[in-house]
């Protein structure tokens, strides 16, 4: 399987994407293809390899150093996404994972990521 076969599924219009810049990024966890995100310049979205999904990628340190790839090759310096706003799952998901609400159509929710979640805090 490769990081574009886990996208085929979720997204019908993926060669219009790709033509138009879209890449994916591997998430790769000792060795294995856990996900991979598409990415199409701030915009990105998650797939979790099938084997790998129901809570095996929750842990904090996973997400933020995938996190990290992706915020270090974005254009901008920040990363967005988007949600169905009936998608509890994905809304749950993304603002799990760090990505804080930005606006919404009333269909769509929009979020961006401007820095790495899970930061220790340090107090004065």
């Amino acid at each position: 399987m490769t990081p574009r076969d886990l996208f085929l599924v979720e997204f019908p219009g993926l060669a219009e994407l790709e033509l138009e810049g879209a890449y994916f990024e591997p998430h790769i966890l000792d060795g294995a293809l856990v996900g991979s995100a598409l990415v199409w310049g701030t915009e990105v979205h998650y797939v979790a390899a099938p084997e790998w999904r129901q809570g095996r990628l929750s842990k904090r340190r996973i997400i933020r150093e995938f996190l990290a790839v992706l915020l270090a090759k974005s254009p901008l310096g920040f990363l967005t996404t988007r949600a169905h706003a009936t998608n509890t799952t994905a809304r749950d998901f993304v603002e799990r994972v760090g990505f804080k609400p930005t606006w919404s159509d009333g269909d769509i929710n929009f979020y961006m990521l401007g820095s790495l979640p899970f930061s220790k805090r340090i107090h004065p």
